[in-house]
């Protein structure tokens, strides 16, 4: 198997999202529950295929340990890992 033939079984993907700040409030927002700021999340994947039939996957979330909230009390991802195979019938 040639370097040309490997590559071509590679797959990456970044994914860049920004959100800009926010507020959340109760329903009338008579009462301001979170003014959160904005933040940047940077998640990265790959797979790689060993044959027709099986690939190698991974991804990695949250890369720049961005600390935000999605709404009051719910707190956004910590970084993660996640790895596996993938099985083709």
């Amino acid at each position: 198997m040639g370097a040309g033939r490997r590559w071509e079984q590679l797959s990456l993907d970044a994914n860049l999202t920004y959100v800009s700040s926010w507020v959340d409030g109760n329903r009338d927002f008579t009462v301001t529950r979170l003014n959160a700021p904005g933040y940047t999340l940077v998640n990265l994947s790959a797979t790689y295929a060993l044959n027709e039939n099986l690939a190698l996957d991974g991804r990695i979330s949250n890369l720049l340990d961005q600390h935000y909230q999605k709404s009051h009390r719910f707190p956004g991802a910590e970084p993660g890992l996640v790895s596996g195979i993938k099985v083709k019938e």
